[in-house]
């Protein structure tokens, strides 16, 4: 028996095409695993279950009642596989082309007194990457974690790979649910530069793609951000200069939208002469001659600073 596994892995290797799944991707477990395949001997020992409902063993304390999203979920049965302590992989291939910042989110089960080991790997085409994992009981709850895949963006060969253990006892059942892989990037980053030298009428205009609101902009390079739950953020009433703009999500996966650029003219060269009053207190014979030049033209001048004579 364990050599025809082995031979049907080899087959799936080299005589069956991979089906890479492209962003937005979400699975349940409705129907049945989706794009998600179980490994088999050797590399792993038995099989996960597609189960609705509480498992087989909730009287040992372990395994979730029910599903967290929809009716059904997939989970390792730890009775008949926990001596010696023993583990199951599923894997699916995803294509993250054209991705800024994909976010895997899942939820997990791990419940009981003699809960083993859950975790998770990713691939890029050539090495495998141990990139999360969890121990030990968790409680009886679900629990929802969101991971930045942001080294892997674009990349079209990507994997991930889920490995539960059990431990020396019935009481290690896992369960996965509600599987998500979005991708968080930018739809548009527009500015308004200063209308005038020393004006501060610049203004930046932020827009996001994606991502798990609320979201938290930055236009100082994260030296401080500001919290909206809008996908648009307005920066109004800057100053001409530069500006690093980041843009992180919920999740804390952050993405960079380079520097934007304000510019802002330069004010006029302005000088001025003066002639006073020379014959009589009471006289309005003064002057006050100004010239402007440079940029800006045609000017308004004053010398009350209401009135344009």
């Amino acid at each position: 028996e364990k050599m025809k596994r082995i031979i049907l892995n080899l087959f799936l290797l080299f005589c069956v095409s991979i089906t890479y799944t492209q962003l937005p991707y979400s699975e349940s477990f409705e129907n049945d695993f989706g794009i998600w395949v179980q490994l088999s001997a050797p590399d792993d020992h038995f099989d996960w279950t597609r189960h609705t409902g509480p498992t087989p063993t909730p009287t040992w304390g372990t395994g979730p009642a029910m599903a967290s999203d929809g009716d059904y979920y997939i989970y390792i049965e730890a009775t008949g596989n926990n001596n010696p302590p023993r583990h199951a992989i599923i894997e699916a291939s995803f294509d993250f082309s054209g991705t800024t910042m994909p976010i895997l989110s899942f939820d997990y089960h791990m419940w009981g007194s003699g809960i083993g080991n859950l975790f998770l790997y990713a691939y890029n085409g050539s090495t495998w990457t141990e990139i999360w994992n969890q121990f030990n009981d968790q409680g009886n709850h679900w629990h929802n974690v969101k991971i930045c895949l942001g080294q892997y963006a674009n990349n079209p060969n990507v994997k991930l790979r889920f490995k539960a253990e059990t431990q020396y006892t019935d009481s290690s059942d896992i369960a996965l649910d509600n599987i998500r892989i979005i991708d968080f990037s930018y739809d548009e980053i527009n500015h308004t530069n200063v209308t005038c030298g020393g004006y501060f009428d610049g203004e930046i205009d932020i827009s996001v793609l994606g991502g798990y609101s609320p979201y938290e902009y930055s236009i100082n390079d994260g030296a401080e951000y500001f919290p909206d739950a809008s996908t648009n953020k307005i920066f109004s009433n800057l100053p001409g200069g530069s500006y690093p703009i980041r843009v992180r999500d919920n999740s804390g996966c952050m993405i960079n939208g380079g520097i934007v650029t304000i510019n802002e003219p330069a004010q006029p060269s302005i000088t001025h002469t003066k002639t006073d009053v020379y014959d009589c207190s009471y006289s309005h014979n003064g002057t006050i001659t100004i010239t402007a030049s440079g940029i800006g033209a045609p000017y308004e001048y004053s010398i009350n600073g209401f009135d344009d004579p």
